[in-house]
């Protein structure tokens, strides 16, 4: 059973940390005027948002699977996503990275899914 005031909290501090480096994402793509980019890294924030929403709501309950193996990946995810950003950044290969980094944020948004 996961521990509703360390692990479950640690799950979604994690995927408001992946929010956060999305958030960061789409103006970092807007600074590029990637504007189409910018708007599937919008509607992936929402369905992240949704499933944080859906997670604090339903925190009182036992999660299905093991809290650290999700909080292993979303990190691992999150990791991922930080490199891509920089790599943006630095304008490398920026499509390639852009759809990196998309995939990173679906991993998570499937992994906070899963939790419910």
């Amino acid at each position: 059973m996961i521990k509703i005031r360390s692990d479950k909290m640690d799950i979604i501090d994690n995927l408001q940390i992946t929010l956060q480096k999305a958030q960061r994402l789409r103006m970092t793509l807007r600074l590029h005027h990637n504007d189409a980019e910018v708007n599937k890294v919008e509607a992936k924030m929402r369905a992240l948002k949704g499933q944080i929403d859906a997670l604090v709501a339903a925190a009182m309950d036992d999660w299905k699977g093991s809290a650290t193996t999700v909080m292993t990946e979303i990190r691992a995810a999150n990791t991922g996503l930080q490199s891509s950003i920089r790599d943006i950044q630095k304008s490398v290969q920026t499509a390639q990275r852009i759809t990196k980094a998309l995939g990173q944020l679906d991993a998570v948004i499937d992994k906070a899914k899963k939790l419910i």
